[in-house]
């Protein structure tokens, strides 16, 4: 991807951002967007770009956070809810664009710590999905290492992705 392909993706998905602002909508604006319906090939397009961008920014909420803790001593769901609510506060339209065009209607934390379903009606979504394989106690045994290593290889798949677009 150029550079000048790069700029033109980042001005379309902040004029959906500001559409959807602007209006409330949840619904994805893809054809009230022109930029949108010219730089995307389609709604699915569209979204999974949404859904890198907010992989992108929840990581880089989530590094920062993470880094915090070494002083503060939060645990690391705290972390993941300060990161999120962070993220949400710097884009609030992002997230609620992703979570009401997501196709698998799976569980999602959301940044105020309650778990919502989410619509059907899009591509999946890459949402803060909430499994409980393990006790919290059990987790936290296990320290921060393997849990950021992970974070750092889904954030490299996403940004991949993202780059095939």
């Amino acid at each position: 991807m150029s550079w000048d392909e790069y700029h033109r993706r980042a001005v379309a998905i902040d004029a959906v951002l500001e559409q959807a602002a602007r209006t409330g909508q949840t619904s994805l604006p893809f054809f009230e967007v022109p930029e949108a319906s010219a730089i995307f090939e389609s709604e699915s397009a569209l979204l999974a770009a949404l859904e890198a961008k907010w992989s992108t920014l929840y990581g880089g909420f989530l590094e920062q956070e993470t880094f915090a803790a070494e002083t503060s001593g939060a645990n690391r769901i705290e972390i993941a809810r300060r990161a999120w609510a962070r993220a949400d506060a710097a884009k609030p339209f992002l997230r609620n664009l992703i979570d009401h065009n997501a196709v698998d209607g799976k569980t999602v934390m959301h940044s105020d710590g309650k778990e919502r379903g989410t619509p059907t009606g899009g591509l999946k979504s890459s949402a803060l999905t909430v499994e409980r394989t393990e006790s919290d106690s059990e987790r936290e045994a296990g320290g921060f290492g393997s849990e950021i290593a992970a974070g750092a290889v889904l954030l490299a798949f996403f940004l991949i992705l993202w780059s095939l677009l």
